[in-house]
């Protein structure tokens, strides 16, 4: 539903349209005043176009800019009066705008300046370094500029789809996963208390926690933002199992922050720039959106790069440092994992934050995990077995004692069981150890 501010603007949009478009047409140049209401009073409804032009204190053109693609976006025939003054006076360009393949008018940043400017050349100037990034409509992804168009003011303009919906004061829609966007919205049933790792892991993971909740005071009130980076890296590094991917998705769920966890097999591209244009898309939607970025088996993305000695090692290694660049300027937390520490590129360890070990888990936290996992309130299933001879016994990881453990469960369903011994579970662990390539002393 549209809020009261946001209906008051269209209309005058609306009038703004047709007492321009009718100057043109009789040939006239007097400018049109454009003035929008002042926003800085409170709104008595939750509004978030209200809210989204105060925060950033839009100018007029800015404004008028949002209001123009929002418009096409939501309601396309308001513009019908730019397109049959289009068609007809084909021979002058101050409209701007092309028609789409539904025969509607897309404004272009020409429009923009026809709209909400005197024409001047400073105020084209002014546009143009709007429009070129220096706008937080920009910046923030507000609204999206057409990239594959030569002339500057023919590129179209058009809001994105968030803020559409945010402008209707309709929740966003959280992407899913294809080969568009090659990363997954990821959750858990288990809370932060569930972690079972080494106390000084939890403690490096609480300082993610302390930049997250102090970065506006840090950045902004104490004046840190001019010499920090944006945002938060983080490396996670250890075996496979040992609680990487379930911390950074704690991590989130504590922050109340979406984790998308991305396919890097989906990101990497056998074709030369095609990965960067794959990591683009995810990096696109995440601005602004205060999400985790978590980058599982890394290492095949930001392993050591190539001596510049053939051509592939030079695209690749322009592609790392495109990666590099665009990771380090996300204002939002990226924490990369990997197996394989060792391989992880220098020019990308030096810019952590945060680099954290994520061990083989020692003989206490494989005694918790072991009760953990097996004494659940609901479960039937009874373990009859000795946990510390257990946790003595087997150097297993978190993720290889879960793998046992699911086994057992389904064995017994098979067999009408709600039991497991010792020795079916140390036959469970055996198959477990061969799975990873090794085997248990007879």
């Amino acid at each position: 539903m549209l809020s009261a501010q946001l209906q008051k603007d269209l209309l005058d949009l609306e009038n703004l349209i047709q007492q321009k478009v009718e100057l043109f047409a009789a040939g006239h140049t007097i400018p049109v005043d454009v003035s929008w209401d002042n926003i800085e009073k409170e709104s008595q409804e939750f509004d978030y176009y209200h809210d989204l032009i105060k925060h950033y204190q839009f100018s007029s053109i800015e404004r008028g800019a949002l209001l123009l693609g929002f418009v096409y976006a939501y309601y396309p025939l308001m513009l019908d009066f730019l397109l049959q003054y289009k068609l007809q006076f084909q021979d002058r360009k101050n409209l701007g705008g092309k028609s789409d393949s539904n025969h509607y008018f897309k404004p272009t940043i020409e429009t923009v300046v026809f709209l909400f400017t005197d024409g001047s050349i400073e105020e084209r100037t002014l546009v143009y370094e709007l429009f070129n990034g220096k706008s937080w409509l920009l910046k923030h992804e507000i609204i999206q500029v057409e990239s594959d168009e030569s002339h500057f003011f023919n590129k179209t303009v058009d809001i994105s789809g968030d803020y559409r919906e945010l402008l209707l004061n309709q929740p966003i829609n959280k992407p899913d996963f294809n080969s568009e966007f090659p990363a997954k919205l990821v959750s858990t049933n288990s809370n932060w208390e569930d972690l079972i790792l080494a106390d000084e892991v939890i403690h490096e993971l609480n300082l993610i926690e302390v930049w997250q909740n102090t970065k506006d005071q840090v950045y902004n009130h104490w004046g840190f933002g001019n010499i920090f980076k944006p945002g938060y890296k983080a490396l996670f590094y250890g075996p496979s199992g040992t609680g990487k991917t379930m911390a950074a998705v704690l991590l989130g769920k504590k922050l109340g922050i979406d984790v998308y966890k991305v396919d890097v097999s989906q990101l990497v591209s056998k074709y030369i720039g095609e990965t960067a244009k794959n990591l683009e898309r995810v990096f696109r939607q995440a601005e602004n959106k205060n999400w985790i970025l978590f980058f599982d088996e890394a290492e095949s993305l930001f392993s050591k790069r190539g001596n510049n000695n053939s051509s592939n090692d030079k695209y690749s290694n322009q592609e790392v440092g495109y990666l590099l660049q665009r990771i380090e300027d996300y204002s939002g937390i990226v924490i990369l994992a990997t197996n394989l520490k060792t391989v992880i590129d220098d020019a990308f360890t030096r810019r952590f934050q945060n680099i954290i070990n994520f061990s083989i888990p020692d003989e206490d936290q494989r005694f918790l995990l072991w009760t953990s996992m097996t004494k659940l309130p609901n479960s039937p299933i009874e373990f009859h077995v000795d946990y510390k001879k257990l946790s003595q016994s087997y150097e297993l990881t978190g993720g290889m004692i879960a793998n046992v453990i699911r086994e057992c469960v389904y064995r017994c369903l098979q067999q009408k069981s709600t039991v497991v011994d010792p020795i079916s579970l140390e036959k469970s662990i055996k198959r477990e150890l061969q799975k990873q390539g090794k085997y248990m002393r007879s």
